[in-house]
């Protein structure tokens, strides 16, 4: 079997930065050329952002729509084609806690080896541990729920020989 390298960033950009500094992280991220990049906590002003920055790039993007747009998957169009792009929910949100969380998925096929990689983009519910006391239960739940579906979807990766990026 044909190994495969993938340069692969995966950045969080917190929702309350100031859109200048937003606009700046993502385009501090496409300007290391990776291969595939994952994008968590996507306002309206990151979504832009990753938009523009794919098209000037050269890259593909996937932003699962509705509450799923919290998320982007981008790859090199050069590189990569497009087999599949899909979004699962992994857990239902809380009204002023947490959003739905999501587990999206994009397929590529290597352009020059056939090799298929699934990056997986999800974004974790917080502070189940860390001290909100009266949702630490609820939060805990959460973060299981959600790691039996990643658990599902690395799991199909590898049982089709795909390589699993997150």
């Amino acid at each position: 079997m044909t190994s495969l390298e993938v340069d692969h960033v995966h950045l969080n950009i917190r929702q309350d930065m100031a859109p200048a500094r937003i606009r700046a992280d993502v385009a501090t991220a496409f300007s290391t050329s990776p291969d595939t990049l994952v994008f968590n906590e996507c306002t309206a002003v990151t979504r832009k952002a990753i938009r523009e920055h794919a098209k000037a790039d050269g890259y593909g993007v996937f932003i699962p729509q509705g509450a799923g747009d919290q998320l982007a998957i981008c790859w090199k169009k050069a590189r990569f084609g497009v087999i599949l792009t899909h979004a699962t929910v992994a857990g239902r949100g809380r009204f002023l806690v947490t959003p739905n969380r999501y587990v999206a998925r994009v397929r590529l096929r290597d352009k020059a080896t056939g090799r298929k990689v699934v990056v997986i983009g999800t974004h974790m519910v917080s502070s189940g541990w860390t001290g909100a006391k009266h949702l630490d239960a609820w939060r805990r739940a959460h973060w299981h729920a959600h790691m039996v579906v990643m658990r599902r979807v690395v799991r199909r990766a590898v049982e089709v020989n795909d390589i699993a990026i997150w």
